[in-house]
């Protein structure tokens, strides 16, 4: 619909030219015309309507000199109309005609002017024309005649029927669309197909129909009498068109119009109307042929006995085999039996009790036995039945002797009387064939019922009029006549064939393939067949027992015609006979469903492409696909004919439109079979087959027979082995396996019977060799089967095939590979070993990675596998590292030349020199860096001994331009690792670099990420050798304190073999001499901060530039702390403090100094003794500390302190901090302190003379004491007795100077006030905003936090929320990958990423997911501590998340997507306003579950579990989720919940998934592999069902409704309100009032209405005050303040109102409430409809936010429907 509603699209035109013994005509004539259009054509086809031997035309030089041309013999029926139908055929794609491609027929001995189709083109309206007529310039003998162009208004279906009003081949330019519903041109007709045409055009679009004309005459149409033509008078072929027309349309024409038909038919051409009349009715009405006459053999008098049949009596005996599933339907089959002699009857009950059929056969007398299935109670497809049905058919017939033949049949067929007579007879002729005799079937025909709808409904047409006598239809006894897609004739699909009358049910016999009046006949000639049908006569008992009926599934569909693979894989003769045809009886079928009828049809085109040659496979599905495609669309235009018909008995139409209108939307869909599926369906035919072979439904007897077969072929070919030597391994798809055990020998047997499409030769040195032509031999490798896993030795085992074998493998799947202590091993070859290639190779791994990635997943394993050959499915996601593994087996040299690489770009890109001789391998080992790249090194290693390397480092010189180190420092210990450090230092050139590699810890899974420690490392050789695992900030803290200051640093990557992920491998960097650290890091803390201490000196040391040390200050006051906001817990924070040590994080912890300690403070840095007297002496009488901060400058190794309380939020910039130290603090002698300085966009000169900032700053301590001491003792009492000791600095600082001032680069810091601190979640998310640079414009220039920079951040219609903890950065990569692959191809790149890390144990971990992740439209937060995956979404979907309408999509970071799911749902709910949510597409990685969701049924109760509501992907609304209670979510702390979320929590998924389902007014159901679903560690199930049990206790979500109130005037009545009441209600909202008269009675009158639930907020006490139509009454007692509560509704409509109403609408819009006025009512509603009552923004992403105005009541409601998600608050704090 969407393409014929697009009129910006161009529009074409395709010419179609028919010639036929008029070469010369055509290229002189025809073709320079169309050569010389204005406006070339889309498409031109020449159709030569010769055979091959006529040689009238020489195709092969119209190729030649029309290269751009489509130059095709005919293949459909000789003449005009056969000509042009093929050449249509071949220009168009039926898959996609359309209304703005046009038509355009041209004889071979016409022309047309240059603008001729320019000028049709131009009157085509964009594709509004159906049908343009141009004028015809006729040329006679000695004149040119202008015809007259009719009049297109006027044109009508009467005027084709008497004669032609000029329209013709070469002047028709129709829309392409309306040349198929018309049905194309009816090839019975040898002439008048252009005027039949035209009369059907009018039959199928008699209501629309546009016809224009040119009004110019552009049309050159030839008429010499000099040439033989068509319509020259006495043509034998114009009198039978004429003729054929006139059986065929006289029922549409008047006498009088008769009459003039035949007056002009007898003028013109000098035809009669009683002429030919016997001759045309013998030449059509050929005899009907029957069972009784049709072929029947003379007989013989004597017998001859087949080699394979033993005769004991002259009555040929018989067992049939039958399996049927319906007793009505097989019935008169066994009726039929019952009466031949000796006969005997098997009858398979295919799901149905056996003691019916038994019935049947006891009631006619039948003799044999009812069968059933091995699985009882399962219905076997057609293919199972069959095969089961003819083993037990071989079995009977080996026991009994005296059986001539086994006769399989369909259980809808009938045997006529004479059948068994006539088998009879054929079995003792002289030649019997090897196979056995087919019987075709009669009456109806043996096809899906969707082959033969086109032809019954022109049947059903034209069988609605009655016919004159004299003028009736003749029957076509053709063979093919019922056939729609019949490729032996064509002629029969437009022509009708009359019926003495309808059926009472016509659709329904439709529907059942029951032709209305085409019979299905035979040819009444034997012949060679494999179209074996309902009945096949079997003579040789091998056949049933060895062969069974293929089960062929392609392209997800099981296909049919299994008897005709079977007859083909025989390869027996099989002769099909006339005198052995059935009748085929469906009148006990039941109509089929559409999706039935479209199935059944798929499965036969599919079935009957595989019976064609692998090769011929592709196009003979095209062709049947493009017939399929012109008989639906002509389907399409009979059932408009039939629609418009008056005559009563065609009510039926309305059937017609509800069924086959369906079918032909569904047909195209179903049928398009991709090519390169077809191309692979050699390989699936070959699969399908083998697996189907050992399939547990299928007797055993066939198992059996395939082992005693192959049993039989070893001995032959292997004397010395005896039965007993072998036993059975595998019955496999290509053959039966054995094992010696005495030799350890495995002889693998190939079935004869399967195709041999491989090139492999069975030869492979050393592995396997070939015995005769059937039996491979090789080695018995013990072992497990596979069962995933194994990673290496799957890559090395490929790498062996790969460079060893030069083989590829096709069958690599799970089952044929077998595990031990060697490792893996391939054990299955067979004709799926090919030779090597590139492409082969690519495939076996692709195949090898699903079946590592999914080894459990059985099918749909196998599904996917076939599946990768033709397409790069969503499951091979990540197998580019798969295949980078195979091939990564030196990563020495890949390190080596990407760190080469690194040194060129350094070289190039700096003023560095590297001189010759001037480059340092420190450490080298056996000098490969060397070797590999080239460089000219200077090569040394302690412990390598070997040419060219240094081992006693004085021998190695300094000053060294370039110094390289690779993975040495993770090999040294604590010591060794600076005292490397130290040398490196010593050796490089002041204006050198250093290039360090170190093993990357966070490839390293270890409970203890952040600690320092020795461990065993397994290298690429298998080896191990210890190594130390140190974080990276542990080795650039290192680094710093020898003297390097990094200048760049990147990761080299490498994919992980067991994993196969990316992997960070080394963490390299590059360093330049500089002076170490001169500064001290104290961190002053307290035991008020125990629960956040951690997170806390983590983020400052990361923030922080490293010192020389990092000590960790303790104040030991216990209580009554200024500005408290937690209890003091020491317990806590000293095993936090010993952790952070543990870690590194902190050098040292300061122990609050005792009471001496403090007396030596007060002495050494004041001068006088401290008042013991008094209580807290550590402390100032105001209560802050200073004795500790004092206690730790005296700990401090450096003289210059860089001290910060611990609660600082410090912003690192973008310059270290400690290039401004030297500048501050040691150029200038005076200058005692430098602070922090606070946020600012601006630079700030360093000025002096501002106040001592103790919350943050570099101090000289020594200067400071000497400030302290330069100041008398008393004095400087008196002072710390008035004043906090920071202050007294500013008091007595003299000559020293405290700086300020900042570059915009540089550091900053931001205070959190108590509030912040005391919600914990929070103050963290503020400090790692902080940390990142995320500061909103309100945090600059001012010294407090304020504001959250994450609120609101993300404002696109889709956002991606993933959470995770702890995850491998292998696992990170895939999943951001995934996503990346997905937006970058979404519209404008409007989906937004939310990435949470819900406090990872590494830090390390976190920095990388951060830099891992895109630049733009992301949002990071780092969680320092853990809250949840559902706080954390929450936190996304409520401050996050702007739009309430946004799609939410949720992703696991350790899962990732598949495939290309996020633009699929962008267009999802794209195209449809009405979803709000869509879950499914998982893939469990573990298991191969099926998470399958209905979504048509509505949500169940939640006492039953139903659906897998949870399932990923997981998308919605974001007001759905924001709608659900915090309380339900078990988030809120406040309530007594009875479901509370703990991080630990199993089943949090389900808490709002449900919801959302229950909320969604629409969802819809994912399918098809969209998410990679990979469990990390086992759940603990009990736990899981104890959570989804308090789940499901909670209230429902579906019964809770929004209440809409309704205000306005207290003492009018509208009509309005009441239909206001009357809508809100009649789509499910509450309807509120204030409950009294006006409007609130006619809404609340409305509501009840439509049967809604109404509410009263009554102002006074007493319950009888409210309006009849209250169900709720609400007593309040407020008086008017009652206001307040009516405004506090979801939503208010407003229908005119005064000064009350004022009131509401005032306090809803200061609630952020949606409002809607009536515009039209009088009062309050037409005066603010469409305006705002302030300037204040209540919501950013609702930028039209206003009071808005309706025109009518449901106006108004439909406002609410839509906007009200968008009004629905979210709390702002969790």
């Amino acid at each position: 619909a969407d393409i014929f509603n697009d009129q910006s699209r161009q529009l074409e035109v395709a010419v179609v030219v028919a010639t036929r013994d008029r070469e010369a005509l055509l290229r002189n004539r025809a073709l320079p015309s169309v050569q010389k259009q204005a406006l070339q054509p889309n498409k031109v086809c020449i159709v030569v309507d010769e055979k091959e031997d006529e040689g009238f035309t020489d195709i092969n030089a119209l190729r030649k000199d029309f290269p751009d041309y489509l130059v095709i013999r005919n293949n459909r029926t000789r003449g005009a109309s056969g000509a042009w139908n093929c050449g249509i055929m071949a220009v168009t794609d039926l898959h996609e005609i359309q209304k703005y491609c046009y038509l355009a027929i041209l004889d071979d001995d016409d022309f047309w002017d240059p603008n001729h189709l320019q000028l049709c083109l131009s009157m085509a309206n964009k594709g509004l024309t159906d049908w343009v007529i141009s004028g015809i310039s006729r040329h006679e003998d000695n004149q040119t005649l202008r015809q007259t162009i009719p009049d297109p208004k006027k044109l009508q279906q009467a005027d084709f029927l008497i004669g032609n009003p000029h329209v013709q081949g070469s002047n028709l330019f129709l829309s392409l669309r309306l040349f198929y519903r018309a049905g194309m041109f009816d090839e019975h007709l040898p002439s008048c197909t252009d005027r039949d045409l035209c009369v059907r055009i009018f039959d199928v679009a008699q209501a629309d129909l546009q016809i224009e004309a040119t009004d110019c005459h552009t049309v050159h149409h030839f008429a010499e009498s000099r040439r033989k033509r068509l319509s020259s008078p006495k043509s034998k072929t114009k009198d039978l068109g004429i003729r054929r027309f006139a059986q065929k349309h006289a029922h549409r024409m008047t006498m009088e119009q008769c009459q003039e038909y035949w007056q002009r038919a007898s003028r013109l051409f000098g035809i009669q109307p009683d002429g030919h009349q016997e001759q045309i009715a013998k030449e059509q009405s050929l005899p009907r042929t029957g069972p009784q006459d049709m072929g029947k053999p003379a007989p013989k008098k004597r017998r001859i006995k087949h080699t394979s049949l033993l005769w004991t009596t002259e009555v040929v005996s018989l067992l049939f085999g039958v399996t049927s599933s319906a007793p009505k339907v097989v019935a008169g089959l066994i009726e039929d039996i019952g009466r031949i002699p000796n006969s005997r009857l098997l009858l398979l009950a295919n799901g149905t009790p056996p003691h019916e059929f038994e019935a049947l056969m006891k009631h006619y007398g039948v003799s044999g036995m009812v069968i059933t299935p091995p699985q009882q109670g399962v219905r076997l497809s057609i293919a199972e039945a069959r095969t089961i049905l003819q083993v037990h058919c071989g079995k009977v017939w080996k026991k009994l002797i005296s059986i001539d033949a086994v006769v399989i049949m369909d259980d809808d067929k009938r045997l006529p009387s004479s059948w068994s007579a006539n088998l009879q007879q054929l079995l003792e002729q002289d030649h019997v064939p090897t196979g056995g005799f087919i019987g075709p079937d009669i009456e109806a025909p043996p096809l899906p019922p969707a082959f033969s709808v086109r032809t019954s409904m022109i049947d059903w047409f034209y069988s609605q009029f009655e016919t004159s006598e004299g003028t009736g239809l003749p029957c076509m006894a053709t063979e093919d006549t019922f056939y729609d897609l019949s490729e032996k004739s064509t002629n029969h699909l437009e022509y009708p064939v009359p019926c003495a009358a309808l059926p009472e049910a016509p659709l329904q016999t439709v529907l059942k393939g029951i032709p209305i009046s085409r019979k299905a006949i035979v040819s009444s000639e034997a012949a060679e067949s494999s179209e074996r049908g309902g009945c096949c006569v079997i003579l040789d008992p091998e056949l049933l027992v060895s062969l069974p009926n293929p089960r062929i599934q392609l392209a997800g569909v099981v296909t049919r015609r299994s008897d005709m693979l079977w007859v083909k894989l025989s390869g027996r003769q099989f002769i099909k006979h006339p005198s052995l045809a059935v009748n085929h009886d469906r009148t006990q079928d039941k109509a089929p469903i559409v999706d039935q009828f479209l199935m059944t049809a798929k499965q036969d085109l599919l079935g009957s492409a595989l019976c064609r040659q692998l090769k011929d496979r592709v196009a003979f599905l095209k062709r049947r696909i493009k017939q399929l495609n012109a008989n639906i669309l002509r389907m399409q235009g009979l059932v408009e004919a039939l629609s418009i018909d008056p005559q009563p008995h065609f009510v039926a139409s309305k059937w017609l439109k509800e069924v086959i209108c369906p079918v032909c939307e569904c047909f195209d869909g179903l049928l398009r079979i991709d090519e390169s599926q077809m191309k692979a369906s050699g390989r699936a035919y070959v699969e399908s087959l083998g697996s189907y072979l050992s399939n547990s439904r299928i007797d055993g007897f066939l198992v059996q027979f395939r082992e005693r077969t192959a049993r039989e072929i070893v001995f032959k070919q292997f004397p010395t082995i005896h039965d007993q030597d072998i036993r059975l391994v595998a019955c496999g798809s290509e053959g039966i396996v054995f094992k010696d055990a005495g030799t350890r020998t495995k002889y693998k047997v190939l079935d004869c019977y399967l195709p041999r499409e491989s090139t492999f030769k069975g030869e492979i040195e050393g592995l396997v060799r070939r015995v005769g032509s059937t039996i491979l031999v090789s080695s018995f490798v013990e072992g497990r089967p596979y069962s995933g896993g194994n990673g290496p030795h799957i890559t090395k085992l490929l790498r062996r095939i790969k460079e060893e074998r030069r083989l590829c493998f096709r069958n690599w799947t799970p089952s044929n590979l077998v595990v031990n202590h060697d490792g893996v091993f391939f054990i299955d070859y067979g004709q799926d070993v090919v030779a090597y290639s590139d492409d082969e190779f690519l495939k076996m791994a692709q195949r090898a990675y699903l079946c590592w990635r999914f080894p459990s997943h059985g099918d749909t394993l196998k599904k996917w596998c076939r599946a990768s050959l033709t397409h790069n499915i969503s499951p091979l996601d990540g197998v580019e590292h798969f295949i980078e593994a195979i091939d990564d087996v030196k990563p020495d040299r890949d390190l080596y030349n990407f760190v080469h690489s690194k040194l060129k770009s350094i070289a190039d890109g700096s003023e560095l020199t590297l001189r010759a001789g001037r480059v340092l391998d420190f450490g080298c080992g056996k000098a490969r860096f060397q070797k590999h790249t080239g460089v000219p090194t200077t090569n040394y290693d302690p412990e390598v001994q070997c040419a060219g390397v240094i081992t006693d480092i004085n021998q190695v010189p300094g000053d060294f331009d370039f110094v390289v180190c690779l993975r040495v420092l993770c090999v040294l210990s604590p010591d060794a690792l600076q005292h490397v450090l130290k040398q490196i230092r010593e050796r490089v050139h002041t204006s050198g670099r250093v290039l360090f590699s170190y093993c990357d810890p966070r490839a390293v899974q270890s409970n203890r990420p952040e600690e320092c420690f020795e461990f065993d490392k397994t290298v690429s050789t298998g080896r191990t050798r210890p190594e130390w695992h140190r974080p990276i900030r542990v080795v650039q803290r290192e680094l710093s304190r020898a003297g390097f200051q990094i200048v760049d640093e990147f990761i080299f990557f490498r994919v992980d073999h067991e994993r196969f992920e990316k992997q960070p491998n080394q963490w390299c960097c590059v360093a330049s001499p500089c002076q170490t650290p001169r500064h001290s890091i104290m961190i002053k803390t307290c035991l008020m901060e125990h629960s956040t201490i951690t997170q806390r000196v983590q983020h400052l040391v990361e923030s922080l530039p490293c010192g020389v040390e990092t000590i960790l200050v303790l104040d030991g006051k216990q209580e009554k702390f200024l500005r408290q906001y937690d209890d003091a817990d020491e317990t806590a924070f000293r095993t936090q403090a010993r952790k952070l040590k543990a870690e590194g994080w902190i050098d040292r912890l300061v122990e609050p100094p005792s009471r001496g300690q403090v007396a030596l403070i007060h002495y050494d840095w004041f001068g006088f003794e401290p008042d013991f007297k008094r209580g807290n002496w550590t402390h100032d009488i105001q209560g802050v500390q200073y004795a500790s901060t004092f206690h730790g400058f005296n700990n401090c190794q450096s003289d210059l302190v860089l001290q910060v309380d611990s609660d600082l939020m410090i912003y690192s910039g973008k310059l270290p901090l400690v290039s401004e130290l030297p500048l501050l603090l040691f150029e200038d002698p005076l200058t005692l302190t430098w602070s922090l300085p606070i946020a600012s966009r601006v630079t700030k000169k360093y000025t002096t003379g501002h106040r001592f900032e103790v919350r943050g700053c570099v101090v000289s301590v020594a200067r400071l004491k000497q400030v302290f001491r330069s100041t008398p003792p008393h004095v400087l009492s008196t002072f710390i007795s008035m004043k906090h000791w920071y202050r007294v600095v500013d008091d007595i600082i003299g000559s020293f100077k405290s700086y300020r001032g900042r570059d915009h680069l540089t550091p900053c810091f931001v205070h959190p006030q108590n509030d912040i601190k005391a919600d914990e979640n929070r103050y963290l998310l503020a400090m790692d905003a902080v940390q990142s640079g995320k500061l909103s414009e309100e945090q600059y220039e001012k010294v407090d936090w304020v504001g959250a920079p994450w609120k609101d951040a993300r404002t696109e219609s889709l956002v991606i929320v993933v959470c995770g903890r702890n995850v491998a950065p292998g696992r990170m990569l895939r999943c951001i990958a995934s996503i990346q692959r997905n937006t970058i191809l979404c519209k404008n790149h409007s989906v937004g990423l939310v990435v949470i890390d819900d406090s990872s144990d590494s830090r390390q971990a976190v920095r990388f997911l951060e830099q891992s992740l895109p630049a733009s439209n992301t949002t990071f937060i780092s969680r320092r501590k853990r809250v949840g995956a559902q706080a954390n979404l929450a936190f996304a979907c409520g401050e996050i998340i702007s739009k309430p309408d946004a799609v939410v999509c949720t992703v696991d970071l350790d899962d990732a997507l598949m495939g290309l799911p996020i633009p699929m749902i962008q267009k999802l709910y794209g195209s449809d306003p009405m979803l709000e949510a869509a879950f499914g597409g998982c893939v469990n990685v573990t298991k191969p579950t099926q998470y399958r969701i209905d979504d048509t049924r509505p949500v169940p109760p939640r006492d039953a579990r139903g659906q897998p509501y949870w399932t990923h992907l997981r998308t919605f609304r974001n007001f759905l989720f924001r709608r659900i209670r915090l309380s339900d979510l078990g988030l809120d702390p406040n309530t007594h919940a009875r479901y509370v979320v703990t991080p630990d929590s199993v089943a949090h998924d389900w808490s709002y998934c449900v919801p959302i389902w229950e909320q969604a007014k629409k969802v819809k159901a994912l399918s098809g592999p969209l998410y990679l679903y990979e469990p990390n560690g086992a759940r603990n199930k009990e736990s899981r069902e104890a959570e989804i049990t308090q789940i499901m206790k909670l209230p429902p979500y579906s019964k809770r409704v929004d209440m809409v109130a309704v205000v306005g005037d207290a003492g009018k009545f509208h009509r309005e309100a009441f239909e206001v009441g009357f809508h809100l209600a009649k789509v499910g909202f509450l309807v509120m009032t204030g409950g009294l008269e006006g409007v609130m009675l006619d809404a609340c009158a409305g509501a009840k209405q439509a049967r809604g639930i109404t509410v009263g907020i009554l102002p006074g006490s007493d319950p009888q005050d409210a309006n009849p139509f209250i169900d709720i009454r609400i007593p309040t007692g407020l008086g008017l303040f009652r206001n307040g509560i009516v405004a506090n509704a979801s939503a208010l409509i407003v229908v005119g109102g005064g000064s009350g109403s004022r009131s509401e609408v005032a306090q809803a819009w200061s609630r952020k409430r949606l409002i809607v006025a009536m515009k039209h009512v009088p009062g309050f509603s037409q005066e603010c409809a469409g305006k705002k009552l302030d300037d204040r923004v209540r919501y950013k992403n609702i930028p039209s936010d206003r009071i808005y105005g309706a025109e009518s009541a449901k106006e108004a409601v439909s406002i609410v429907e839509k906007l009200l998600p968008l009004y629905t608050k979210f709390p702002s704090r969790l």
